[in-house]
């Protein structure tokens, strides 16, 4: 399920990053998922108290954080294409450079999703090893 909502955070925003108007609902996308993330684990905080606490630190901060610089990086990619895209519409700039922007573009998007598999897979891990020790002790 994670995985799941990662990538959909990561397609919209590649797809708002298309759109010369999409800068503003990139940002939109990485607030709503610091407030997501942030309801999240005030969720396990109030439902487990301390035990929440530690599991959240162990098992849910990692993956996090390495979410967090994925998406604020794709956030910053995002924002630099759809800017791009709307300075060569004002300026009826060349086609030919944007189709090459358009290439790194999309090549930065997928070498994005190992990193995004990456925590996932620890994030995984970390919740066989911790999930026996404290949530059903």
């Amino acid at each position: 399920f994670e995985l799941v909502l990662l990538l959909v955070f990561v397609m919209f925003e590649f797809i708002f990053g298309l759109s010369a108007v999409g800068s503003p609902f990139v940002v939109l996308i990485l607030a709503f998922f610091g407030v997501f993330s942030g309801a999240g684990a005030s969720c396990i905080i109030l439902n487990w108290g301390l035990k929440g606490v530690f599991y959240l630190l162990l098992v849910i901060l990692p993956c996090y954080t390495i979410t967090a610089a994925i998406l604020v990086k794709c956030c910053c990619l995002s924002i630099r294409t759809s800017l791009i895209l709307l300075n060569s519409i004002l300026q009826k700039d060349i086609i030919k450079r944007n189709y090459c922007d358009f290439k790194e573009y999309v090549l930065n998007y997928l070498i994005l999703i190992v990193p995004i598999l990456i925590g996932v897979i620890i994030s995984t891990i970390l919740f066989k090893i911790f999930c026996t020790f404290l949530i059903v002790a």
